[in-house]
């Protein structure tokens, strides 16, 4: 035979302990790595033993997946425990492009996990801004993303959010009544999807002080969609103070 071919057959699980089905597919694919080195002989598996490959590999993933995530979440609410974390905090903050392009933000925060001086936050927030003769909007978003405070009070955050969008014309809108006319009539506005990321620096004055009070600049760059078709990107600056609840 000028064309040897040998055909591996998968090697089934025989206890009871379905947990230790990859054991079976790892001699077979043990003894194929090994007959792989014979160049002259060509290897054939049967579509049983890729099946039974893929499913155990999924099965092992996702066995996996699920004890890191029980693992994460078991420390990490032993660890709100340890440092009574969970509190909530409000924040105020002026939200706007320049002085020119005036806003306001309010929004609740909320401390997940904390461990020296990190701390992992989630918040939702509400805010409004306006650019004269342009448009105004309205947006509520969520956000998650950590917060790092050194001993004697500075800070740095990061933020990542989603969330929904709607601007107005800021001013009368105009149409034709079908005539030779225009009326005036009311904008309803455009909903968007927005979504951004912030950074920031602050500080803590309960490091040094009896008060737990924060303050905060932001910068805050945004991703509008859709704006006339395409993806309006603009950035905001925050100014703001954040009070304990």
């Amino acid at each position: 035979m000028k064309n040897k071919t040998i055909a591996i057959l998968p090697f089934v699980n025989m206890i009871s302990n379905v947990e230790n089905e990859y054991f079976s597919d790892g001699i077979t694919e043990e003894i194929i790595n090994v007959l792989a080195k014979i160049i002259s002989m060509k290897l054939t598996l049967t579509k049983v033993s890729f099946k039974k490959i893929a499913l155990s590999f999924v099965l092992i993933l996702s066995l996996s997946s699920i004890t890191l995530a029980q693992t994460i979440v078991k420390n990490g609410v032993e660890t709100l425990d340890e440092n009574k974390s969970g509190k909530n905090e409000i924040s105020i903050a002026y939200f706007g492009e320049t002085v020119t392009h005036p806003g306001l933000t309010l929004g609740i925060e909320r401390n997940l996990w904390e461990k020296k001086k990190l701390k992992l936050i989630s918040s939702a927030n509400i805010g409004w801004y306006t650019h004269p003769r342009h448009h105004c909007a309205a947006f509520l978003n969520i956000e998650g993303g950590f917060r790092s405070t050194t001993s004697f009070g500075l800070y740095s955050d990061f933020f990542l959010g989603i969330g929904y969008h709607h601007s107005w014309v800021n001013g009368d809108v105009y149409v034709s009544d079908g005539g030779d006319d225009v009326k005036i009539i009311r904008d309803a506005g455009r909903p968007h999807l927005m979504t951004n990321v912030s950074f920031g620096l602050g500080w803590d004055f309960s490091k040094k002080t009896s008060s737990h009070t924060k303050l905060f600049i932001r910068i805050k760059p945004m991703f509008i969609y859709p704006v006339n078709n395409n993806m309006l990107i603009q950035a905001a600056a925050m100014v703001g103070v954040i009070w304990p609840l």
